[in-house]
């Protein structure tokens, strides 16, 4: 009599009863196994193969066991069973497709305006592409229905000290990561706290300001500036300094390389927490690009001498990007020095009111006027015994130095343009060798809802 799967040609081969499968052969002790190259679970097959239930055989992987997909046609929803694509759901009976992202079927009919947001909890969604589906555009911090704005907070420098002496260094790097959607981003604010404990920092008013660097020139962009107070730190402000940096939004995006500078002449220095704040919105145009015009600001007395001659160029050609839609110039400048002879206001270039210009294409277009901010009504007002009261020409101790935005005619973005800054006429006597200087820094700003190259300035 023969069974099926048994082996008969040893006489000594003892008989399986029930008989075995069809993959396996009976042995000599009259125990099933399997035969070469067959299988009957995973475990049995090498080389990262899996065994196929039908035939018992090891083949090479497709899919893993409950593994989805979409169809190539997107029409069905496909499920891994047996190591082979079988049809889980028939999407298109139902006038829907296989969504990639959620794997399951979705509607064809319209959902929603492309383009359209909202907030959903604290993130931001946006409409898709195809107008069938909600897509998280932004993990937010606080997202504001009715203004479809949500904010996301970027921590930079955390506990950062800055200091003279004692192995320290009178300035900060780091290299930290934002998002890249420029084009969705409608704001950009920095905060800066300065932090001193029980008045443990550097006591006096001192030049302060926070650099990006450019990706293509790695340059150092002066992005804000700043001036500390007397004694105390920023506890009065509940966020610290704030700077509005959208205007350098083009270069805070990605791994972006931050610099934060004090000049701070002994080891008690400021220690500085710098935190930024991302608004995604709808904003005044998608892309901005950047350029330097002038920098003369590395330090106090890095800046331009005032009164006397020097060998700093104010002078350069501006040429705006051919789809330019608006442009403007970023300006910040502060005075330094007690040299004579005094104005009404005081000596020179601290204390003395002065009206600068800009001049484009030799014509005066623009006025900065470095005159008094009332130094009496800041918010630090706890800085005694510093002197801090009395207002300076265009600063003030405990404060950030604003930001002098000038617009720029659009007849100016189809040609280069001369730009030059021209000061106030005074002439310094010399009876104060230290002088006077004027720290400044002048950028040009594109913008466009279409991609923009960078100004030229030459």
């Amino acid at each position: 009599m023969f069974f099926i799967g048994c082996d008969n040609t040893d006489e000594q081969t003892k008989t399986c009863n029930p008989a075995c499968e069809d993959y396996k052969t009976c042995s000599k002790e009259g125990k099933c196994v399997l035969q070469k190259d067959r299988c009957e679970t995973n475990n049995d097959c090498k080389d990262n193969k899996v065994c196929d239930e039908t035939n018992h055989k090891c083949v090479e992987k497709v899919c893993e066991k409950n593994q989805k997909r979409c169809s190539e046609d997107k029409k069905n929803l496909e499920i891994c069973n047996n190591n082979k694509w079988k049809v889980s759901l028939y999407c298109s009976n139902n006038n829907k497709v296989c969504d990639e992202d959620t794997l399951k079927c979705k509607s064809l009919d319209p959902i929603c305006t492309k383009g359209e947001t909202k907030c959903n909890g604290k993130n931001l969604e946006i409409c898709s592409e195809d107008k069938t589906k909600w897509e998280v555009k932004a993990k937010c911090s606080e997202c504001k229905e009715a203004t479809k704005e949500c904010t996301i907070s970027i921590p930079t420098f955390k506990n950062t000290k800055v200091a003279f002496g004692n192995n320290f260094k009178q300035s900060a790097e780091g290299a930290f990561t934002f998002p890249e959607d420029q084009e969705n981003i409608k704001s950009i604010k920095a905060y800066i706290v300065d932090t001193c404990s029980n008045k443990n920092c550097d006591e006096w008013d001192r030049y302060a300001n926070l650099y990006v660097k450019d990706k293509e020139t790695n340059d150092w962009y002066e992005i804000g500036r700043f001036i500390t107070p007397y004694w105390v730190g920023t506890e009065k402000l509940p966020k610290g300094f704030e700077i509005d940096v959208t205007d350098f939004k083009s270069l805070i995006s990605g791994k972006t390389d931050l610099k934060i500078y004090t000049e701070t002449w002994n080891n008690k220095g400021r220690t500085y927490f710098v935190n930024f704040e991302i608004v995604y919105g709808t904003p005044d145009y998608k892309y901005y690009s950047v350029a330097p015009v002038i920098q003369y600001n590395k330090s106090s007395i890095d800046g331009v001498p005032y009164g006397k001659p020097h060998d700093k160029v104010l002078v350069k050609s501006v040429e705006l990007p051919k789809n330019t839609q608006k442009a403007h110039l970023r300006t910040i400048i502060t005075g330094w020095g007690h040299a004579q002879p005094a104005t009404e206001s005081g000596p020179c270039a601290e204390w003395c009111n002065r009206k600068h210009h800009i001049l484009i294409n030799t014509k005066k277009a623009f006025e900065h006027y470095l005159g008094p901010l009332g130094c009496a009504n800041n918010p630090i007002n706890n800085q005694a015994p510093g002197n801090w009261m009395p207002n300076r020409a265009g600063w003030c101790p405990g404060m950030v130095v604003p930001n002098r935005i000038d617009e720029l005619d659009s007849s100016l973005f189809n040609a280069p343009f001369k730009y030059k800054y021209k000061f106030q006429e005074w002439k310094d006597d010399g009876t104060n060798k230290e002088g006077a200087f004027y720290a400044i820094s002048t950028f040009v700003i594109a913008k466009s809802n279409e991609k923009i190259e960078k100004p030229v300035v030459k």
